[in-house]
């Protein structure tokens, strides 16, 4: 039976409990060294009939950016740790965002490296996830994304067309307040390429409410049945006491 309560952290046994609070607690806070900049930068908008907005633009060009960042922590309540080195070389980049601030779109021109990772695993808060990411590329990109589906059930589809030189590899999941989410892509060009990928989120609430649901119903059914068996037996035999007759000699 699992007892996981995250209050109290009592998925571990008693003797757990008591050596991960014995452990020390070994953490390094953020650390980032470096930062971006650009000879240009700018962002716009575009709006609907009513004067609302539609779509958010943004624009950098000449960009110049280099940036390692990294933390760490390993104690009695799991470990937590990331990290990731980014350069580039850009001359020019721009995003599309919906009103809410969710990316659509994306161009690139110019020289790009990434690595990251990260790795949370923490049974006091039912937080767990893992995570690695290369992207490299020196040439242009353009991409797009789709979302399908509702906040507790979604599916996102990405696809980018790429020219020049480079490999893009991400694989994510994660189970993160109740939620559950993965994401996959892999991409390459030599000359004209394509990067596809696709994520999904799902929130086990719902999911779990809707089996217990179920269950209740088909258990409250079988008891519905078994009652009205129980009352036909009942009545058959009181009328057989009446009549000394068994109901097939009647």
């Amino acid at each position: 039976m699992d007892r996981f309560d995250p209050s109290t952290n009592t998925r571990l046994s008693g003797r757990g409990r008591a050596a991960a609070e014995l452990l020390p607690n070994l953490t390094t806070g953020p650390r980032r060294v470096g930062g971006s900049v650009a000879a240009l930068e700018t962002e716009g908008a575009l709006r609907n009939a009513d004067g609302s907005v539609s779509r958010r633009l943004e624009g950098r060009a000449l960009v110049a950016e280099g940036v390692a960042r990294g933390s760490a922590a390993v104690g009695g309540q799991g470990v937590q740790a990331s990290g990731e080195v980014r350069a580039g070389a850009l001359v020019a980049e721009g995003r599309v965002r919906t009103a809410d601030g969710r990316e659509v779109g994306a161009f690139s021109a110019g020289a790009t490296a990434q690595m990251s990772g990260t790795v949370n695993i923490n049974p006091a808060t039912g937080d767990y996830r893992a995570g690695v990411t290369v992207d490299n590329l020196l040439g242009a990109r353009v991409e797009g994304q789709a979302r399908f589906g509702t906040e507790d059930a979604s599916v996102t589809g990405r696809l980018a067309a790429q020219a020049g030189v480079g490999l893009t590899a991400r694989m994510e999941a994660g189970l993160q307040n109740n939620r559950l989410r993965g994401r996959l892509e892999f991409g390459a060009a030599l000359g004209l390429g394509l990067r596809a990928g696709v994520s999904v989120d799902v929130n086990l609430q719902p999911a779990a409410r809707a089996a217990q649901e179920a269950a209740a119903m088909a258990g409250r059914a079988a008891s519905d049945a078994l009652d009205w068996a129980g009352q036909q037996v009942t009545s058959a035999r009181e009328l057989f006491r009446r009549t000394g007759q068994p109901l097939s000699s009647r």
